[in-house]
């Protein structure tokens, strides 16, 4: 007999001066029908907009009296459980210092209910789901398939600065072959928003292969990459999720100069893992052409929004 988990999933959301949407995010994850509890793990990396305070409104409007509140050294914790929702429960870290900028994890503060869940859900304060039966639909599918790791969907990119929106819906048997591991580093079409999955897999990924993430700024393609290594992945051709493309996203850089040292950075990753993992030399071949076109691009345009 298995684990008994408090809840079914903890969904993860970091957060950084998304004042103008992070209610979306918080929709998104408020409006999950399922049959099983949810916990959503919001923290806000000391933002310096307005964010925290619509955080705040938000919980006083939807969710009850909080059941917890917390001052520890670090941060103000709100834990509180939605007025008509009783499976959406949320659980608010307002830091109190930037922990980006002094490259301090936040995982830590979390264990308490991420140790407590049988999967992880995830999804940044500037994306949000728009399907109320996301996590309903992609723990059905797991817990009928046990050797599957991790499930993800089609989403939807909204390109905030034209208004352009275009779905990202991969081939259905994409994940099913035997070198989905190596196709994730080529070009992943899986939406970090859209994911799930088994969270002690999750756990020994990033403890046992921890040298695969360091001096990266990225850490999504690894994951991913490690799970198709392990485990059984499945897709589901649903948009569920909407990936917000907007001049502060991460990877929406509009200064020349840092756009290329991202690009630079995950050509290193990616061929770091295929050297270690003894990629085929088509794989390396065609990890180079991409990387080298997007660079192409990046200076012809002067910088400019980077779609991977």
């Amino acid at each position: 007999m298995g684990k008994e988990y408090k809840y079914k999933v903890a969904t993860r959301c970091f957060t950084f001066n998304h004042a103008p949407y992070i209610v979306d995010a918080m929709n998104g994850f408020a409006m999950q029908v399922t049959t099983f509890p949810v916990v959503t793990l919001i923290v806000d990396d000391a933002s310096t907009d307005c964010e925290p305070e619509v955080i705040k409104q938000y919980l006083d409007e939807h969710f009850q009296v909080p059941y917890r509140t917390e001052e520890t050294e670090y941060a103000q914790i709100i834990c509180a459980r939605h007025k008509t929702n009783e499976n959406c429960e949320f659980v608010v870290f307002l830091l109190k210092y930037n922990h980006y900028s002094v490259k301090k994890s936040k995982l830590p503060y979390l264990s308490e209910w991420s140790d407590n869940a049988k999967y992880y859900a995830l999804c940044e304060g500037d994306d949000y789901w728009i399907h109320p039966n996301k996590l309903q639909m992609q723990v059905d599918l797991m817990e009928n398939n046990p050797t599957v790791g991790l499930c993800y969907t089609a989403y939807r990119y909204f390109y905030e600065p034209t208004g352009q929106a275009t779905d990202i819906v991969a081939h259905p048997n994409e994940c099913s072959s035997k070198d989905f591991q190596w196709k994730v580093l080529i070009r992943s079409n899986v939406g970090t928003a859209s994911v799930i999955m088994k969270a002690r897999l999750y756990d020994e990924i990033r403890e046992k292969y921890n040298d695969d993430f360091k001096g990266y700024k990225m850490g999504d393609t690894q994951t991913w990459f490690h799970f198709a290594r392990l485990s059984g992945i499945q897709y589901l051709p649903v948009v569920t999720m909407i990936y917000r493309k907007h001049e502060g996203s991460a990877t929406a850089l509009n200064d020349y100069e840092k756009s290329t040292m991202f690009q630079k950075d995950m050509l290193r990753m990616r061929i770091s893992l295929c050297n270690k993992y003894n990629a085929p030399a088509l794989v390396l071949k065609e990890i180079n052409a991409n990387i080298s076109a997007m660079m192409i691009v990046n200076h012809l345009n002067g910088g400019g929004i980077i779609r991977l």
